[in-house]
């Protein structure tokens, strides 16, 4: 079965991570982005590293739940697992660093209904290259992230994607019980 023909999963069983420092001028069009993903401002659920910008000022004008965390505290693991034990209540989560704006006004419900497949085990969005990028990043997104609508990949794809195909440092703390989304579809 195909993506596009799998029953959607409501956007009320996520929750939107967001690790931020210094947003400063990702602020404005994550915000914006963010609002047209269909997810209610208070799903979406910020651990900020004691910023001294307007990040938290801003996201909690927005309506999103802030967390300010000490800057000393702050680690991509050891957060991440504290923002899952916030949203303890959701299904799904839906990791997003500060600086990664989707791109599409669907890409939350994209990403969620590849777990309508009970083969999906973890799912993450492609990532584009910002038009300022160096070649050497341009090429790292492109190559591990190419045109294509969602891709099924499993151990057997792992030599055609050598360093990235299969990785990934957002781990499912239980085994479908509440999945970090990220991007691609990975079978289990």
């Amino acid at each position: 079965m195909i993506a596009d023909q799998l029953p959607t999963i409501e956007l009320s069983q996520a929750t939107v991570v967001i690790p931020t420092y210094q947003a400063g001028g990702y602020i404005v069009p994550m915000i914006e982005a963010l609002a047209k993903q269909g997810v209610a401002a208070s799903q979406i659920l910020i651990i900020d590293s004691s910023s001294t910008d307007a990040t938290v000022e801003s996201f909690r004008q927005f309506g999103a739940r802030v967390v300010v965390i000490p800057q000393c505290e702050f680690n991509h693991g050891g957060t991440r697992r504290y923002a899952a034990e916030l949203a303890k209540g959701s299904e799904f989560l839906i990791y997003l660093t500060q600086d990664a704006i989707p791109a599409s006004e669907s890409a939350f419900r994209d990403i969620l209904k590849t777990f309508s497949n009970s083969a999906v085990g973890m799912a993450y969005g492609r990532q584009l290259p910002r038009p300022t990028a160096a070649a050497i990043e341009r090429h790292a997104r492109e190559f591990n992230y190419p045109q294509a609508g969602v891709e099924l990949r499993s151990l057997r794809d792992r030599d055609r994607h050598i360093l990235f195909g299969l990785v990934c440092s957002l781990s499912p703390n239980r085994a479908r019980e509440r999945w970090w989304l990220s991007g691609r579809c990975i079978l289990r």
